[in-house]
């Protein structure tokens, strides 16, 4: 895929859960999970052309 900047690449997730209560329990006995995010970020120094149908397939 070429070169990244030296600043690498960027990993980012997000999730948002809501706990379950139960009068048997202080802590929530399970989570359910109302969305998840996941985001990578990279910036390139070069890309080649052989390489470049794979970012168009992404």
């Amino acid at each position: 895929m070429g070169l990244s900047t030296p600043d690498g690449t960027t990993l980012a997730r997000k999730v948002e859960k809501e706990g379950t209560e139960h009068w048997q329990q202080l802590t929530p006995a399970r989570y359910i999970y109302k969305s998840q995010e996941l985001t990578v970020a990279s910036v390139f120094q070069e890309t080649k052309a052989k390489s470049s149908p794979s970012f168009s397939a992404v």
